[in-house]
């Protein structure tokens, strides 16, 4: 809305920068580090650099954390290098890789400024890609220790916690942003295998995250955005709300409800793309939403579209014959009054809100 007034920002809001770790560390192969799927990715396209120097930030962080602060950052969220923990993903620590984090996170709380750590984002150690990566619950099991050794390291220094960044943009885009690395190389069927092993890798996070660290907040990063149809034909509508499901929800859903969102479900369903689903998931995901299951079964509820409200205007007769959504309106949106054009070629719109009569769009019919 547009305010008369603005309020003052609170004084505890987290004025912030982000970062990921492939993407500012540099220090590819330095002090242990093992590599990662997009250390080795050779897709880039010619004329592109790579990230093994980047902003050199393991080597002066000091030097950045100083220029955050002279900023006047609050907080500053930055993701953790798996592969500098865990060389290979599930083997033996490596100290410096410890260390360099925690070095990080004293000089950002020296200067007043709040760590907000990503504990995955898109760099996948290449040792368990080669093993299968995120299509075998082996990497789950990987990524659950993983989660430990980050909240026994550093959970006594740091309150909020990210999971997974951007699940969504890997699963949809994944070839375009070198994270699948090779065992991302098979059909969609495979893809939404390995998506969900990360929800259920989340969601373990998650738990563990509230058992060892009562007092932290911790949830997912997804990439988020409005869905709009491009006209109110049932098509353009239906088409929003597929890509509204497969896009957002079906990300949104598991982490506060637990459970796949039902038409994200049907959409893979239809395709032949839904993932197989073991034997105590629905537990998992229980744990980590602190919300009841939708069953105890393998599988979600049905979907079933909403029912339809149509428009309650006495002049409903002459809406836009061109409006095809009459009876099959956005949002089932109730309209209290509306003002109907004189011509039944044109769109109608409400009085309040310049809303369509017929599918209650703020663009109209066309």
């Amino acid at each position: 809305m547009d305010y008369a007034q603005l309020k003052p920002f609170p004084t505890d809001f987290f004025w912030g920068a982000s970062t990921s770790a492939y993407q500012v560390e540099g220090g590819w192969d330095a002090d242990g580090k093992g590599l990662s799927v997009i250390d080795v990715n050779t897709k880039a396209p010619p004329g592109t650099t790579d990230f093994k120097v980047a902003a050199d930030h393991y080597h002066r962080y000091a030097e950045d954390v100083a220029l955050f602060a002279e900023l006047g950052l609050k907080a500053y969220r930055f993701s953790i290098a798996w592969t500098r923990i865990i060389p290979d993903g599930d083997g033996e620590l490596n100290p410096a890789g410890v260390a360099f984090y925690h070095a990080l996170i004293d000089e950002l709380l020296a200067k007043g400024i709040e760590p907000i750590i990503t504990m995955y984002h898109f760099d996948l150690p290449a040792a368990l890609d080669a093993k299968g990566g995120w299509g075998s619950r082996a990497t789950v099991d990987a990524f659950v220790r993983y989660a430990r050794v980050l909240f026994e390291e550093y959970g006594p220094k740091v309150t909020y916690w990210l999971t997974i960044n951007e699940q969504n943009m890997m699963i949809l885009h994944g070839d375009a942003l070198g994270t699948r690395g090779k065992a991302g190389e098979s059909g969609k069927k495979v893809v939404y295998q390995q998506n969900h092993h990360m929800f259920l890798a989340q969601a373990r996070a998650m738990t563990l995250c509230h058992e060892l660290l009562p007092e932290a907040k911790i949830g997912p990063a997804p990439n988020i955005v409005s869905v709009y149809p491009e006209s109110c034909a049932p098509a353009d509508v239906i088409a929003a709300d597929d890509w509204d499901a497969v896009r957002n929800l079906l990300y949104l859903d598991l982490a506060v409800h637990g459970r796949y969102h039902p038409l994200a479900w049907a959409y893979l369903a239809e395709r032949g793309w839904e993932p197989e689903i073991a034997e105590g998931t629905w537990t998992s995901w229980r744990q980590a939403s602190r919300t009841s299951s939708p069953s105890t079964t393998t599988r979600p509820r049905p979907w079933r579209r909403p029912a339809v409200t149509r428009p309650t205007c006495r002049s409903a007769a002459r809406i836009s014959r061109s409006c095809a959504a009459r009876s099959a309106c956005t949002a089932g949106r109730r309209i209290r009054t509306c003002r109907p054009t004189r011509s039944a070629g044109r769109s109608t719109r409400s009085a309040s809100g310049r809303r369509c009569a017929g599918c209650g769009t703020a663009t109209g019919c066309r």
